[in-house]
């Protein structure tokens, strides 16, 4: 099995054991914005989104992840948790608009046809 399939499979059964045990469905729902990023040596990198779940993960629950981490894999000592950062390139600045030239109007005249008298008849 491979690297990622490993820390997929781990990061599913520690979810589990802490929705097992918390009983929280808002910690699970927090818990379920953490992506699994990558094993190195022995730590696990985990990536957030949201500066907010980041601290209230990172100040309640990591060392409860990191033991149970402990517990599915002797090899890993350490579960970083980190703040996910978009890598795009910045947008260029947007340039100041021009202001349009306004042609103005011109003044139209018209003519309102005159009424019709109606026929005598009304063919049918």
């Amino acid at each position: 099995m491979d690297n990622t399939n490993t820390l997929q499979l781990q990061w599913a059964e520690i979810c589990t054991q802490l929705e097992q045990t918390l009983r929280d469905r808002f910690v699970m729902r927090w818990l379920s914005k953490v992506v699994p990023s990558s094993i190195e040596n022995d730590q696990v990198n985990l990536m957030v989104a949201s500066p907010c779940i980041h601290e209230l993960i990172e100040q309640n629950y990591l060392d409860q992840i990191q033991s149970l981490w402990k517990s599915k894999n002797t090899n890993i000592h350490t579960v970083n948790l980190k703040l996910k950062t978009d890598l795009k390139q910045p947008e260029p600045a947007l340039q100041k608009p021009q202001p349009e030239i306004v042609q103005p109007i011109q003044k139209q005249s018209y003519t309102v046809p005159e009424k019709e008298t109606p026929p005598d008849e009304i063919p049918c």
